[in-house]
């Protein structure tokens, strides 16, 4: 089966308070850090937080929950499928 290449990602969660405010860490990745790496936030009613993966044809390759994870294994992990932050100094 041939490598499907990540070129796109997009992070979906719950009502904008009702899981991430049991997920301090986890909200902090989406409204701090996501930004930074130029990643869409949608707010979807009734999802638990993920990341969503997209190929070039904005084919899902990937999906990875993170109500377990940190903000460093969140940000590790988008790292690890080649994204990187923008320079926010500008």
């Amino acid at each position: 089966m041939p490598f499907k290449q990540i070129v796109s990602v997009f992070f979906t969660q719950s009502c904008s308070g009702c899981t991430l405010n049991r997920k301090p860490e986890v909200r902090s990745f989406a409204y701090d850090d996501l930004p930074k790496y130029g990643i869409e936030f949608k707010k979807i009613h009734g999802h638990l937080p993920e990341l969503v993966f997209l190929d070039e044809h904005n084919n899902e390759v990937e999906r990875h929950p993170l109500s377990e994870l940190n903000r460093k294994e969140c940000n590790d992990l988008v790292v690890s499928r080649g994204f990187r932050m923008k320079n926010t100094d500008l």
